[in-house]
């Protein structure tokens, strides 16, 4: 059971590390690529923010009732991986189409990530609760933690080919392009980074759906004492 809460944290990971790639530079994307204003760009994340929380409450009381986890985690992180296809092929100029597609995978997390904690939570003894409880937030934050640097790193080494468009944009901003020919090519460098970050939080994504198929369905404990699967 001890390997249930490894996997678990696993998936916790994986989820994390494609949710923040998409959280954090979609909007950055918005901003510099098509001229939204911070304020605009944060507010078309607001769809994903809102289904998150609806899909956590449906998908906990969905687990409340059925008593079963391993169906909902995958339904969410099939969904999770659907939302982040849509942006992958769609165009992310379409602010309706961006909406969509975020609320797919807040819908889609939403539904997942309280699974996975109480799949892990059912497979330990209820003085082992917190360890459990814990490894699945610091996979969370570790997830994030990653998926910012890494990202980051990529989109900076793309830009960077831009006849060093990654310098200017560090120290000035895509305002600082001397011509509006190196501007463009800026935007165009910006906008095939953020592509290149989206497809790889897709590919995290179905790695971390894989995985989550190894996880036993187990009933979830009746009383204190118990483990999962027991009476």
């Amino acid at each position: 059971l001890r390997g249930l809460v490894g996997l678990s944290a696993g998936v916790t990971f994986l989820a994390s590390v494609a949710l923040f790639a998409c959280s954090i530079y979609l909007p950055l994307h918005l901003q510099l690529v098509h001229g939204l204003a911070p304020t605009s760009a944060g507010l078309m994340m607001t769809p994903m923010v809102l289904a998150l929380v609806a899909g956590s409450i449906v998908g906990g009381n969905r687990l409340t009732r059925s008593g079963r986890y391993r169906t909902i985690a995958l339904s969410g992180l099939a969904m999770f991986a659907g939302g982040l296809a849509l942006l992958v092929a769609g165009a992310v100029d379409v602010p309706g189409f961006v909406a969509a597609a975020l609320t797919v995978i807040g819908l889609g997390f939403g539904l997942a990530l309280p699974a996975l904690t109480v799949a892990a939570q059912n497979a330990v003894s209820h003085e082992e609760l917190g360890v459990a409880t814990a490894l699945g937030k610091f996979a969370r934050s570790v997830g994030g933690i990653v998926s910012v640097a890494a990202c980051g790193a990529l989109l900076e080494h793309t830009v960077g080919q831009s006849s060093g468009g990654g310098e200017m944009l560090r120290i000035h901003g895509p305002q600082a392009a001397a011509s509006p020919a190196e501007l463009d090519s800026l935007r165009a460098a910006i906008d095939g980074g953020v592509a290149m970050i989206v497809q790889a939080a897709l590919v995290v994504a179905i790695v971390a759906l894989a995985c989550a198929l190894a996880l036993r369905d187990l009933p979830l404990r009746r009383t204190i004492g118990s483990r999962g699967g027991a009476p």
